[in-house]
């Protein structure tokens, strides 16, 4: 199981390495100004963002297993179209279509908000630090972020094949 995981990361940064560096240095960027900022970091703070945290991953990953569904079940002309339209490139001697693209990305984007739902529901078990605390609140955030632009890509790209208008 651990290893198809893997597959999915390899497969989903292969094909989407631009969009994920974009997003990651956006996140990195724009999560850093917490850390510049005058917010005091303690326990309290902890516990109301890992709880955000908690609802929004929950409500984001049934909203992105549901757009997998769609995706997984529709079958019109313009599906069949990008199950057709190969891109550049291969993995593992294997050549994706614009579908393909899009399965992966709905994939990968479900197991990475499992695992931060999994992260942010056991976090508040670990006693860390002020130190230790600050940084994984700013990883949590950075991730959380990052999970979120490329839903935001992923839902684009699924509007521009169903739309047929270029990328």
């Amino acid at each position: 199981m651990f290893f198809n995981n893997l597959i999915l990361i390899f497969e989903f940064i292969y094909i989407k390495w631009k969009a994920l560096l974009g997003n990651t240095i956006a996140a990195i960027l724009l999560c850093s100004l917490v850390l510049f900022s005058e917010i005091k970091f303690d326990v309290s703070l902890f516990e109301k963002l890992t709880s955000n945290s908690i609802n929004l991953l929950g409500i984001l990953l049934g909203f992105t297993a549901s757009i997998f569904t769609v995706i997984l079940t529709i079958d019109n002309d313009v599906i069949k179209e990008s199950k057709r339209k190969m891109l550049e490139g291969r993995f593992y001697n294997r050549e994706f279509t614009l579908y393909d693209s899009l399965v992966i990305n709905f994939a990968f984007l479900i197991i990475l908000q499992g695992f931060l739902l999994i992260v942010n529901f056991i976090s508040p078990v670990f006693n860390l630090n002020n130190s230790g605390l600050k940084f994984f609140l700013l990883v949590d955030l950075i991730s959380i972020t990052l999970m979120i632009l490329l839903l935001v890509n992923a839902i684009l790209e699924f509007y521009f094949i169903i739309t047929k208008k270029e990328q």
